[in-house]
């Protein structure tokens, strides 16, 4: 939506339209504002992500989910160059930024359980947190 937005406000932005300029403007607003707020609703999920001994198995669910998330906003951003593009690259910047942060703090978090641990998984453990370290390069 807020693509056609911009692209609406762009065909009457030099007409005597104001009225309707304004409306396009406001609307705008709110659109990026909402974009935000999903955005951080985003990184909230990702940080609050908790990981099992049980569910250390495969790939993380915020990483299988980004990709098909990026495609979906792509195909709607097209191959428009507005403001909306820089909101949609911000809102990837900082999503990809608490991924990978998350992404440490778990293995961090599973290197401290190996240690604590004496049992026959502990080796297990430690092995799966550096291959998690591993996985963040």
């Amino acid at each position: 939506m807020m693509v056609s937005v911009e692209h609406h406000m762009k065909e009457i932005e030099m007409s005597n339209q104001e009225f309707l300029f304004v409306v396009l403007q406001n609307m705008q607003k709110q659109l990026a504002a909402t974009f935000a707020r999903f955005v951080d609703e985003q990184v909230k999920a990702i940080e609050e992500t908790k990981v099992t001994a049980k569910r250390r198995i495969g790939i993380l669910p915020f990483f299988r989910v980004f990709p098909k998330f990026v495609q979906k906003l792509e195909q709607a951003m097209g191959n428009s160059q507005t403001e909306s593009r820089k909101l949609v690259s911000q809102g990837y910047e900082k999503i990809v930024r608490v991924m990978f942060a998350r992404l440490l703090a778990i293995a961090r978090d599973a290197d401290v359980v190996s240690y604590q641990t004496e049992d026959k998984d502990a080796g297990k453990e430690q092995l799966n947190a550096h291959i998690l370290t591993l996985g963040k390069f």
